[in-house]
């Protein structure tokens, strides 16, 4: 594996567009330039771009407004999410699969972000419509079925792991 340090601009140096776009707030913090890491691996078929930042705001669940907090996000999260799989069906999309990234590398550090696999050569445009779904969702928010249709998912997923947890390992649950 091979490993690059690289800022956002020297990436992206042939799209002024997409640059001006996700340097303000998006990639600028306390008035520095964010770098990107690029790895790459020979063992990898093809390009995955992940783009993610610490989460600011994360602490364990104490409180219900913690929790009510993370159901939130998970709700939105979610839908934005299904909205970028549902694209990746139509044969005009510039992604193979692109969805939303929610990880922690420790106990204390939360890191939300965006992914895509981009079909070959489409990765400026398979970024800018990353960049697209996620400000219209910003600005629009989700429709009420969206919310909806979650909610119930949701509640299904909790349910089912009620009725299977004397089948879980305790190993798994701890």
């Amino acid at each position: 594996s091979e490993i690059l340090n690289m800022s956002l601009d020297e990436l992206l140096k042939d799209d002024e567009e997409l640059v001006s776009r996700i340097s303000d707030d998006t990639i600028t913090r306390k008035k520095q330039r964010k770098k990107v890491l690029i790895m790459k691996d020979s063992e990898q078929p093809y390009t995955i771009a992940q783009f993610m930042q610490p989460d600011e705001d994360y602490t364990h669940e104490k409180t219900e407004a913690d929790f009510r907090r993370n159901v939130a996000y998970s709700i939105a999260a979610r839908i934005l999410d299904q909205r970028m799989e549902e694209n990746c069906l139509s044969p005009e999309s510039p992604w193979l699969s692109a969805g939303v990234i929610r990880t922690s590398n420790t106990n204390f550090t939360l890191y939300n972000g965006l992914a895509f696999i981009p079909k070959d050569g489409k990765f400026v445009e398979g970024m800018k419509q990353l960049l697209d779904e996620y400000d219209r969702f910003m600005l629009f928010g989700a429709t009420d079925s969206e919310i909806e249709r979650t909610k119930k998912t949701i509640y299904s997923e909790i349910e089912q792991g009620w009725k299977n947890r004397k089948k879980v390992k305790s190993a798994s649950v701890a």
